[in-house]
């Protein structure tokens, strides 16, 4: 499987989570008629790492979680929670084995268009692929 549905099973499979977000975590997009909190994630970076011999199946992609709420507080507390979820993991994702996640980046956002509060979450993980 992949890193996107690895990570979606995994986060789905946290209580910690799905106590506050239900089954609304999506790949890339928040849906416009999406009923908040929610979470999206996507890929920003996926760095190869090469020897003389090609690549070395080390990866060290960058996966940002956006946490989304009606107010600043529950993005907040949303963030706060899934960093709880996901810093130092160390283990399995479904198929992959995570090496290390370390949060690399986390901001308080507001987007004025649409009235929603989101703390992007940025984590770097780790392992061999």
């Amino acid at each position: 499987m992949s890193l996107k549905s690895e990570i979606l099973t995994f986060i789905k499979s946290k209580s910690e989570v799905t106590d506050i977000v239900g089954n609304r975590i999506w790949y890339d997009k928040l849906p416009e008629d999406a009923t908040l909190p929610a979470i999206t994630f996507s890929r920003i970076s996926d760095p190869h790492k090469y020897t003389q011999s090609g690549d070395s199946g080390h990866r060290n992609p960058r996966v940002q979680f956006s946490c989304w709420a009606e107010t600043d507080q529950a993005a907040e507390d949303l963030g706060e929670t899934l960093s709880g979820v996901m810093t130092a993991f160390v283990g399995a994702f479904g198929s992959i084995n995570i090496q290390s996640s370390m949060i690399e980046n986390k901001v308080d956002m507001h987007d004025p268009a649409t009235k929603r509060y989101f703390v992007p979450v940025d984590i770097k993980f780790r392992y061999n692929g």
